[in-house]
C-alpha cells in the first residue's frame, strides 16, 4: 500500500475542516500525492516560463531534508528555507537569482543541519512568507509528496493547487486522496490535474476517471491542467551536466510547461476575489 495515501487518508480522518480563501497574491502549489512523478521539475519549469514571460518569480523548495532545484541551476545554497523558517536570516540573504525575474529560496538544511522542519517551523515559515509574496508577481510552491509542506503551504492561502499525478491505478490512488484530503481541508480550493511523462490522449481518460470520481464522491469539478511529455533531449542535457535554462532552450517539455503556465497566468490576472468556489456536483449518498 502507498505510505504516503495512507498518510493523506488519516489525514482526513483526523484533521478539522478549515475554510479556504485564496491569497490577494497569485500563489500556486505543486504538490504530488506520492515521490518520484516530477512535481519538482514541473514547478521548476512553470517557474522558468513564467519569468521568461516578465513575471517576477519566487519558486519555493520545500524539501528542508535535501533539497535539489538549486543544483539545476548550477549554484550552492549557503542559506534554505530552513534558515529563514527559523529566523536566521531573511529572504534576501536565503534566496538566490536564478535568472531575469526568477529567484528561489532553496530547500536543504542550510546552515542548521538540523534534519527537516518541525511544526512551529512550518508555521513561523508561511508566516513569514506571507510578508514576501506581496514582492512577488508569482509564487510557485513545490510541495513536493510531502504532507506537512502543502498543509502550511494551504495557510498561506493559495490560489490554486496543480496536483501532479500519474495515470497507473496506484498513482490515480494517490490523486484521488490527495484531492480528497485538500477538499476536506480546505473546501473550495480550485484543483488541477496534470500529468508529466505521458501523452496527453493516455493523461485523458485518466483524468475522467478521477473526475468520475471528484464528482460523485466529493461532488466537485476538477481541471486538467496537460501533459509535459517525456522528454529525452532535456534528459540527456541535464545529465550532460546543463543547468535547467540552457538545458530546456527548444524542447517539448519547456513547450508544454509554457502552455499550461501561460493559461495559469491568464486565469490568475482573471481573479478578483479572494475566495473561488469551483462547479459543484450532487454527491452520491
Amino acid at each position: 500500500m502507498n505510505t504516503q495515501t495512507d498518510t493523506l487518508r488519516q489525514w482526513v480522518t483526523e484533521r478539522a475542516t478549515t475554510p479556504w480563501r485564496a491569497s490577494e497574491d497569485p500563489i500556486v502549489v505543486v504538490a504530488g500525492a506520492k515521490g518520484g512523478l516530477g512535481t519538482s521539475t514541473t514547478a521548476a519549469l512553470m517557474a522558468l516560463t513564467a519569468a521568461e514571460r516578465g513575471r517576477r518569480t519566487l519558486l519555493i523548495d520545500t524539501d528542508a531534508h535535501v533539497g535539489t532545484i538549486h543544483r539545476w541551476f548550477g549554484l550552492d545554497a549557503p542559506r534554505s528555507i530552513a534558515d529563514f523558517a527559523r529566523g536566521d536570516c531573511s529572504v534576501d540573504e536565503a534566496a538566490l537569482h536564478l535568472a531575469d525575474g526568477l529567484f528561489l529560496l532553496p530547500g536543504g538544511p542550510g546552515t542548521c543541519r538540523a534534519p527537516g522542519l518541525t511544526a512551529n517551523d512550518r508555521r513561523a515559515l508561511h508566516r513569514r512568507l506571507s510578508a514576501v509574496t506581496p514582492r512577488f508577481d508569482l509564487t510557485i510552491i513545490d510541495a513536493g509528496a510531502q504532507l506537512e509542506a502543502l498543509v502550511a503551504a494551504g495557510t498561506v492561502g493559495v490560489r490554486r493547487l496543480i496536483a501532479v499525478g500519474n495515470v497507473d491505478p496506484v498513482a490515480l490512488a494517490a490523486s484521488f486522496a490527495l484531492l480528497k484530503a485538500a477538499d476536506a481541508r480546505w473546501p473550495g480550493i480550485p484543483v488541477e490535474w496534470l500529468v508529466p511523462r505521458h501523452e496527453e490522449a493516455r493523461a485523458r481518460r485518466a483524468f475522467d476517471h478521477l473526475q468520475l470520481g471528484s464528482a460523485r464522491f466529493l461532488g466537485r469539478e476538477l481541471v486538467f491542467a496537460g501533459t509535459i511529455p517525456e522528454d529525452s533531449d532535456l534528459e540527456s542535457r541535464l545529465a550532460a551536466g546543463h543547468t535547467l535554462p540552457g538545458a530546456a532552450i527548444g524542447t517539448a517539455a519547456l513547450t508544454a510547461a509554457d502552455t499550461i503556465t501561460r493559461r495559469t497566468l491568464a486565469e490568475l490576472d482573471d481573479v478578483t476575489r479572494r475566495s473561488i468556489l469551483p462547479r459543484t456536483y450532487a454527491r452520491s449518498s
